[in-house]
């Protein structure tokens, strides 16, 4: 048995290697997902609503989706739906990049790193060709950090109360 240092209790030395594993990996999805990001804020107006827009008429050739929603709504839709998704992801890679600390220290990081990222996107996006800063996609950024945070958090809460059962069958 070692002592891990930043929970101050004594846990196996596969523990410690499994939370390793874990911050490691996380932190190459964090670092991934933020070029993509960067990626995604590079690309000039048109380029991006190329994407969405495609993405949108392809969904849009279905006959009840087409009848209920504007083909241009539903572009709206799916670009603030990606923006959520992107920073799920990192709130998630965030969180694992954490998992060492406590589940106090995470709530309260991961939400400010998001905001922070966030921002910067925003900002980023300012100097790109007919795009713009919003303060509505830094909300829908956050919510997405924060949704993946508490994913994380939720997992990590399973995994130690289910393990801690099984140490105890044995």
């Amino acid at each position: 048995m070692v002592e891990d240092s930043v929970n101050c209790s004594k846990v196996e030395g596969g523990d410690i290697l499994k939370k390793r594993f874990v911050v490691g990996v996380s932190a190459l999805l964090t670092v991934v997902t933020l070029i993509a990001i960067w990626q995604f804020s590079a690309q000039s107006a048109a380029d991006s609503s190329v994407l969405s827009g495609h993405l949108a008429e392809v969904l849009n050739q279905n006959a009840w989706l087409n009848r209920v929603v504007d083909v241009n709504v539903l572009e709206s839709v799916l670009r603030k739906l990606a923006h959520g998704f992107v920073y799920f992801i990192l709130g998630i890679g965030l969180a694992g990049v954490l998992s060492m600390r406590s589940p106090r220290f995470v709530l309260i990081m991961v939400p400010i790193l998001g905001l922070v990222f966030a921002a910067l996107d925003e900002f980023h996006q300012s100097f790109v060709p007919g795009r713009g800063p919003s303060v509505r996609d830094v909300l829908i950024d956050l919510g997405g950090v924060c949704l993946g945070m508490l994913i994380m958090l939720l997992l990590r809460r399973c995994y130690r109360h289910f393990s801690s059962k099984q140490i105890l069958a044995d």
